[in-house]
């Protein structure tokens, strides 16, 4: 996990949504957001899969007076550069059931830095 900050907006389109109270909408594959800014009450998500080198990664962006914070969470699989002990290829479909609770624990701690970010 890695935590970041940039003192101006990302404008980037996410693929979902989640609000204060952890839950989600997508969007990339639904609608086209109705809105052309982040509103800072919402976390923007974006979803990269780099099945080359084994790796999910999932950037969550908040909003803070025209700053941009947040976190880039990297799930690694195995790879030939990684191969000691059990691993399992987070890209891989028939895996994604392991992969989804993951997701549900980083989605615990981005709710959590927005609330902080908020109060």
């Amino acid at each position: 996990m890695y935590a970041f900050k940039c003192d101006k907006y990302i404008d980037l389109l996410l693929d979902y949504e989640v609000d204060d109270e952890g839950t989600s909408m997508i969007w990339r594959t639904t609608f086209t957001p109705s809105h052309a800014a982040q509103p800072a009450q919402y976390i923007w998500r974006n979803i990269v899969i780099d099945r080359k080198n084994c790796r999910v990664l999932c950037i969550d962006r908040l909003l803070k007076d025209g700053k941009t914070f947040g976190y880039v969470y990297v799930l690694q699989g195995e790879t030939k550069q990684i191969p000691n002990g059990f691993h399992w290829d987070v890209t891989d479909q028939r895996h994604m059931l392991n992969v989804a609770p993951i997701l549900e624990e980083q989605t615990e701690l981005s709710v959590e830095l927005l609330k902080t970010l908020t109060n």
